[in-house]
């Protein structure tokens, strides 16, 4: 039988307004930390929309202009080749050597093979395999969308929720791959997509993607550092608001511990 220590009702009282003191005190940095990721997320897409207005490496750029020798360009004109994978099933084998990826296998700029991820044999390998290069770029287009990964000769098969395209030597791979995490291509993506269940782009809408494009490969790196360095930092910043919150549970189980133990007042 659990003992429960029972003070005077004055020094309940007591108690009671000072837990209800702290938790509220907890409560506020509470909100002021989630206040301030959600800026921090509204603060990354406004370096993405700068980025790709010029505005992050051209301090005199009008709105609505992009910078001298920018250019417009659909997704297929910087493109070699655009694709998706397997409309189907292959047949799995649990000793392959080879995954059987799809959209939610692309995380952050990496393929990510979960415990759950197929594999296949070398011969459903050979039979669906793409033409996949240092250049490649792979995009989620159906049910959650905009999920991307490069690709770095994993031995995958791709499934039809993962877009592929490699682009041309031209053009900077991570400058496009900022540009499909940016609110302008998630945008796109939802106002274009079919189904109201599941979404789908089609290879279509993503061939006619709009991307403004630096005249040079130079330009285009110099962006793609600038976002690196200010994006690092957002990373930090957020890591610690992160770890905060998760020290605030601790901290509120700490407060009733020592109220129940009368070490609170």
């Amino acid at each position: 039988m659990t003992e429960i220590p029972v003070p005077p009702p004055a020094e309940q009282k007591a108690i009671v307004t000072k837990i209800e003191e702290l938790l509220s005190e907890l409560e506020n940095g509470i909100q002021q930390l989630e206040t301030a990721q959600q800026q921090l997320k509204v603060y990354r897409q406004s370096l993405l929309k700068w980025a790709f207005e010029g505005k992050l490496t051209n301090k005199k750029v009008n709105d609505g202009e992009l910078p001298k020798g920018w250019k417009i360009k659909e997704l297929k004109e910087i493109t070699s080749v655009l694709g998706d994978g397997l409309h189907g099933t292959p047949k799995y084998s649990a000793n392959g050597d080879y995954y059987f990826i799809n959209g939610n296998n692309l995380n952050d700029g990496k393929i990510e093979i979960k415990g759950n991820t197929k594999r296949v044999s070398f011969e459903e390998y050979n039979k669906y395999k793409k033409p996949l290069n240092e250049n490649t770029i792979f995009v989620s287009i159906n049910g959650s969308l905009g999920y991307t990964a490069f690709y770095n000769n994993e031995n995958v098969i791709l499934g039809k929720s993962a877009c592929y395209f490699n682009v041309l030597e031209t053009i900077n791979k991570f400058y496009i791959r900022y540009f499909l995490t940016s609110s302008r291509f998630t945008s796109y993506a939802n106002k274009n997509a079919t189904g109201s269940t599941i979404k789908n782009v089609g290879l279509k809408t993503m061939r006619e993607l709009q991307i403004p494009i630096p005249p040079t490969p130079v330009e285009q790196q110099l962006i793609v550092d600038e976002l690196e360095s200010k994006l690092t930092v957002c990373d930090k910043i957020e890591e610690t608001i992160s770890q905060s919150l998760q020290q605030t549970e601790t901290l509120k189980q700490s407060i009733l511990k020592q109220a129940f133990e009368g070490k609170l007042i």
